[in-house]
């Protein structure tokens, strides 16, 4: 049976337009993958039409009711790669200069406690994190693929600028 699963496969394969192999690709190696139960699950509903990757931001994030006008505030509730949780915010997303994102904490600086941690996804494909001091801000930069471990007791936010920021 599997031989025969494989061959159709194959057959459908050499049928696909070349600019859709690259998708295509990216998803049988996410099927592969050691999440691939997960994309499995997912798929599924997609092909049957229904809401898939809901619960994603859900469980990595809390939106938080913040009025800002600058940024939409979410609690990190989950730990995961950040490309997956900024993914899951959603694709098309505003990205942080590096300077108004600092130019956001120094004028926010009242307003950020101290013994939090600020993550702020930068336009250079890098994550800005956040910490302050009782008189100081202080900025780390990091990969979007790494992944993110819980400190006990630190609450962690990801800001995203609004479309009308700065």
């Amino acid at each position: 049976m599997m031989n025969e699963m494989l061959g159709r496969l194959i057959r459908l394969l050499v049928m696909v337009p070349g600019e859709m192999l690259g998708a295509v690709c990216d998803l049988a190696e996410k099927l592969a993958s050691q999440r691939g139960g997960e994309w499995y699950e997912q798929f599924l509903l997609f092909l049957q039409r229904k809401p898939c990757w809901s619960a994603i931001v859900k469980k990595y994030l809390n939106r938080l009711p913040v009025s800002d006008p600058t940024a939409v505030w979410y609690a990190m509730v989950a730990d995961g790669l950040f490309k997956e949780i900024l993914e899951n915010v959603s694709r098309d997303r505003w990205r942080w200069q590096r300077s108004e994102m600092e130019k956001f904490c120094h004028t926010h600086f009242p307003r950020l406690r101290e013994g939090c941690h600020f993550f702020f996804e930068l336009k250079e494909g890098i994550i800005a994190h956040v910490t302050l001091g009782a008189d100081h801000l202080r900025i780390d930069f990091l990969s979007t693929t790494q992944q993110h471990f819980w400190e006990e007791g630190v609450s962690h936010f990801l800001l995203v600028p609004r479309f009308w920021q700065i």
